[in-house]
């Protein structure tokens, strides 16, 4: 089949200089946080683990060293899944105590606490990773003086399928991904998602949007986006204005998109322009440990 890459939308980096704080970090360990997509499980995120820890081992250590000591870089992949009934909550605290408790606490033992000095790689699928980067990055900002230090650690970011823009229509989709087969658990996850759409519009009725504007700021590390034209859960063109926005703001964002390609499915329909993408995004990442190589 022919490739649907589309290369008027792949931005290189133009040689723009990451930032500048991760010099000190580790390049023989990292640390790789997976965020899933709505009901997604750790043997869904497997082979995504598996193409990463490749990457990962093949560019760790290029920056200096003239060996292969690269191989002998330690990849600690952590896969993680915020729960369907916490994505859909009209309140943030249920995936804010989530994510402390799930996601933060094995991070921070994973890197050894702020003296690890080990970096780490985010990739978030659909919105259900882009809330736990959301969740992640408000923690981090709002304790700086407990979590702060994972901000300096983390070197990089990939979306794929994310983040969507949200809107009643999407929500009302994800439900459909998640309960594919029409019946009572649809049913019932559809009027249980219109209920708390209305108390979240009641208590909260800029949520969308300040979800938006969080993702809109976030630059404190190379970002990397991933997908396609026709997916009814992640609008393209409203990914498109904000990858620009970026780029025009001198942001470090690197974006792929196919015409056509399924949710979250960009790996298994494209699996070679997908896995050279993603070697692409890592090597840079990997290349800011040695700032005088970039």
């Amino acid at each position: 089949m022919q490739s649907t890459f589309d290369s008027n939308r792949f931005f290189p980096y133009r040689n723009r200089s990451f930032p500048n704080t991760m010099v000190v970090l580790r390049d023989d360990k990292c640390v790789v946080v997976l965020c899933g997509w709505a009901g997604s499980h750790p043997k869904h995120l497997k082979k995504y683990e598996d193409l990463i820890r490749q990457c990962i081992i093949r560019h760790a250590g290029k920056g200096e060293r003239k060996d292969n000591a690269s191989a002998g870089c330690d990849v600690v992949c952590l896969s993680k899944s915020l729960p369907v009934e916490y994505i859909f909550s009209p309140v943030a605290w249920p995936r804010t105590r989530w994510v402390k408790d799930m996601v933060i606490k094995e991070l921070e033992e994973a890197v050894g606490g702020p003296e690890g000095r080990v970096p780490v790689l985010v990739c978030a699928f659909s919105n259900g990773g882009g809330f736990v980067v959301e969740q992640l990055f408000e923690l981090m900002e709002r304790y700086p003086e407990n979590y702060g230090f994972l901000r300096s650690n983390i070197v990089g970011i990939l979306f794929d399928s994310a983040p969507g823009y949200m809107t009643p229509q999407v929500a009302s989709r994800v439900i459909e991904e998640v309960f594919p087969v029409p019946g009572i658990r649809r049913w019932s996850a559809r009027m249980g998602q219109q209920c708390l759409g209305v108390i979240a519009r009641l208590l909260d009725g800029k949520r969308g949007a300040r979800y938006w504007k969080m993702m809109e700021d976030l630059d404190s590390c190379p970002i990397c986006y991933l997908y396609s034209e026709d997916d009814p859960l992640c609008d393209a063109e409203k990914l498109y204005g904000l990858i620009v926005g970026k780029l025009n703001r001198g942001h470090a964002v690197d974006s792929v998109s196919w015409a056509v390609s399924g949710h979250c499915r960009h790996y298994a329909e494209h699996p070679v322009e997908y896995g050279r993408f993603v070697e692409r995004f890592t090597s840079r990442v990997m290349a800011q440990l040695h700032p005088n190589k970039l």
